[in-house]
Protein backbone atom coordinates (compact mmCIF):
# COMPACT_ATOMS: atom_id res chain seq x y z
CA UNK A 1 0.00 0.00 0.00
CA UNK A 2 1.27 3.59 -1.12
CA UNK A 3 -0.03 6.09 1.94
CA UNK A 4 -0.74 9.39 0.53
CA UNK A 5 -0.89 8.67 -3.06
CA UNK A 6 -1.40 11.31 -5.74
CA UNK A 7 -1.12 10.55 -9.09
CA UNK A 8 0.07 13.75 -10.15
CA UNK A 9 2.93 13.69 -7.98
CA UNK A 10 3.85 10.24 -9.21
CA UNK A 11 3.91 10.69 -12.81
CA UNK A 12 4.88 14.12 -13.21
CA UNK A 13 7.36 15.25 -10.10
CA UNK A 14 8.31 11.41 -8.80
CA UNK A 15 8.01 9.90 -12.31
CA UNK A 16 10.14 6.76 -11.14
CA UNK A 17 7.42 6.26 -8.67
CA UNK A 18 5.08 5.83 -11.57
CA UNK A 19 7.44 3.42 -13.42
CA UNK A 20 7.97 1.57 -10.03
CA UNK A 21 3.97 0.84 -9.92
CA UNK A 22 4.27 -0.34 -13.74
CA UNK A 23 6.63 -2.69 -13.17
CA UNK A 24 5.22 -4.09 -9.54
CA UNK A 25 1.67 -4.18 -11.43
CA UNK A 26 2.71 -5.30 -15.01
CA UNK A 27 5.94 -7.94 -14.68
CA UNK A 28 5.26 -8.68 -10.99
CA UNK A 29 2.04 -8.93 -10.96
CA UNK A 30 1.33 -7.46 -7.60
CA UNK A 31 -1.97 -5.39 -6.59
CA UNK A 32 -1.21 -1.95 -5.75
CA UNK A 33 -4.02 -0.17 -3.22
CA UNK A 34 -3.39 3.14 -2.60
CA UNK A 35 -4.71 6.01 0.06
CA UNK A 36 -4.56 10.18 -0.17
CA UNK A 37 -6.96 12.41 2.45
CA UNK A 38 -7.82 13.85 -0.82
CA UNK A 39 -11.00 12.08 -2.56
CA UNK A 40 -9.48 13.69 -5.85
CA UNK A 41 -6.50 12.00 -6.07
CA UNK A 42 -8.59 8.54 -7.10
CA UNK A 43 -6.57 6.51 -4.17
CA UNK A 44 -8.47 2.99 -3.52
CA UNK A 45 -8.79 4.53 0.29
CA UNK A 46 -9.68 8.15 0.84
CA UNK A 47 -8.84 8.76 4.50
CA UNK A 48 -6.74 10.33 6.40
CA UNK A 49 -4.11 8.48 7.67
CA UNK A 50 -4.17 10.65 10.65
CA UNK A 51 -7.33 10.04 12.11
CA UNK A 52 -8.03 9.08 15.40
CA UNK A 53 -10.40 6.53 14.37
CA UNK A 54 -9.03 5.06 11.70
CA UNK A 55 -11.22 2.14 10.32
CA UNK A 56 -9.65 -1.21 9.61
CA UNK A 57 -8.90 -1.30 6.22
CA UNK A 58 -6.62 -4.59 6.78
CA UNK A 59 -2.91 -5.83 6.74
CA UNK A 60 -0.62 -4.94 3.97
CA UNK A 61 3.19 -6.91 3.19
CA UNK A 62 4.52 -3.81 2.35
CA UNK A 63 3.49 -0.26 3.26
CA UNK A 64 4.98 3.04 1.88
CA UNK A 65 4.67 6.20 4.04
CA UNK A 66 7.00 8.04 1.94
CA UNK A 67 7.27 12.16 2.46
CA UNK A 68 3.85 12.07 4.66
CA UNK A 69 4.57 12.05 8.73
CA UNK A 70 6.08 15.59 7.83
CA UNK A 71 3.03 16.48 7.17
CA UNK A 72 0.89 15.77 10.05
CA UNK A 73 -0.21 18.28 12.72
CA UNK A 74 1.75 17.45 15.94
CA UNK A 75 -1.13 16.78 17.91
CA UNK A 76 -2.38 13.73 14.94
CA UNK A 77 1.58 12.37 14.78
CA UNK A 78 1.05 9.64 17.78
CA UNK A 79 -2.16 8.42 15.86
CA UNK A 80 -0.60 8.47 12.15
CA UNK A 81 2.49 6.25 13.41
CA UNK A 82 -0.18 3.79 15.30
CA UNK A 83 -2.47 4.16 11.42
CA UNK A 84 0.62 3.48 10.17
CA UNK A 85 1.79 0.76 11.83
CA UNK A 86 -1.69 -0.95 12.49
CA UNK A 87 -1.91 -1.56 8.35
CA UNK A 88 1.78 -2.87 8.31
CA UNK A 89 1.68 -6.58 7.88
CA UNK A 90 5.52 -7.38 6.77
CA UNK A 91 7.31 -4.17 5.55
CA UNK A 92 7.10 -1.08 6.38
CA UNK A 93 9.25 2.33 4.39
CA UNK A 94 9.52 5.60 5.52
CA UNK A 95 10.84 8.09 4.07
CA UNK A 96 11.04 12.09 5.09
CA UNK A 97 13.23 15.34 4.36
CA UNK A 98 16.17 15.54 6.43
CA UNK A 99 17.20 19.00 5.28
CA UNK A 100 14.64 20.99 3.41
CA UNK A 101 12.83 24.34 4.26
CA UNK A 102 9.89 24.64 5.60
CA UNK A 103 6.94 25.58 3.33
CA UNK A 104 2.92 26.43 4.29
CA UNK A 105 1.49 24.34 1.86
CA UNK A 106 0.83 21.40 2.26
CA UNK A 107 0.79 21.21 5.91
CA UNK A 108 4.79 21.24 7.24
CA UNK A 109 5.22 20.59 10.66
CA UNK A 110 8.67 20.77 10.69
CA UNK A 111 9.79 17.25 11.25
CA UNK A 112 12.99 16.49 9.69
CA UNK A 113 14.08 13.43 11.02
CA UNK A 114 17.48 11.50 10.89
CA UNK A 115 16.99 8.10 10.16
CA UNK A 116 17.61 7.01 13.91
CA UNK A 117 14.47 9.04 14.81
CA UNK A 118 12.49 7.86 12.26
CA UNK A 119 13.26 4.22 13.39
CA UNK A 120 12.90 5.59 17.15
CA UNK A 121 9.42 6.76 16.21
CA UNK A 122 8.77 2.95 15.57
CA UNK A 123 11.18 1.00 17.67
CA UNK A 124 7.75 -0.45 19.82
CA UNK A 125 6.71 -2.65 16.18
CA UNK A 126 9.73 -2.50 13.86
CA UNK A 127 13.20 -3.42 13.82
CA UNK A 128 15.35 -1.63 11.17
CA UNK A 129 16.13 -3.60 8.16
CA UNK A 130 18.37 -0.68 6.39
CA UNK A 131 18.66 2.91 7.08
CA UNK A 132 20.03 5.76 5.59
CA UNK A 133 19.95 9.00 4.14
CA UNK A 134 20.82 10.40 0.48
CA UNK A 135 20.73 13.49 -1.39
CA UNK A 136 17.89 13.80 -3.49
CA UNK A 137 17.37 16.02 -6.99
CA UNK A 138 13.55 16.47 -6.59
CA UNK A 139 14.37 18.90 -3.23
CA UNK A 140 16.88 21.04 -5.26
CA UNK A 141 13.58 22.72 -7.15
CA UNK A 142 13.10 25.21 -3.67
CA UNK A 143 16.57 26.19 -4.04
CA UNK A 144 17.36 27.22 -7.53
CA UNK A 145 17.51 31.21 -6.29
CA UNK A 146 19.30 30.45 -3.27
CA UNK A 147 21.69 27.75 -4.64
CA UNK A 148 24.07 28.06 -1.53
CA UNK A 149 21.96 26.46 0.45
CA UNK A 150 20.88 24.09 -1.89
CA UNK A 151 22.05 20.52 0.79
CA UNK A 152 18.60 18.73 0.47
CA UNK A 153 18.61 15.48 1.61
CA UNK A 154 16.18 12.43 2.59
CA UNK A 155 15.87 10.19 5.56
CA UNK A 156 14.67 6.52 5.11
CA UNK A 157 14.12 3.21 6.47
CA UNK A 158 13.40 0.04 6.12
CA UNK A 159 11.62 -1.51 9.05
CA UNK A 160 10.49 -5.49 9.30
CA UNK A 161 7.59 -5.62 11.94
CA UNK A 162 8.33 -7.43 15.15
CA UNK A 163 5.87 -10.30 14.91
CA UNK A 164 7.45 -11.21 11.66
CA UNK A 165 10.91 -10.74 12.30
CA UNK A 166 10.89 -13.96 14.87
CA UNK A 167 9.56 -16.44 12.26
Amino acid sequence: MKLYDSYTYRTIKQPYLGNLYTWLQSEKNLKIDTLDVDPLANATHTLDISAKNFPNIGKYNVVLACNILEHVRWESFPYAVANIASVTEKYLVITSPLFYIWHFQPIDNGWRPTPEEIADVFKNNFRVVKAASWKDEHYVEPYISMPHYAKPRVSGVILECLENSNR
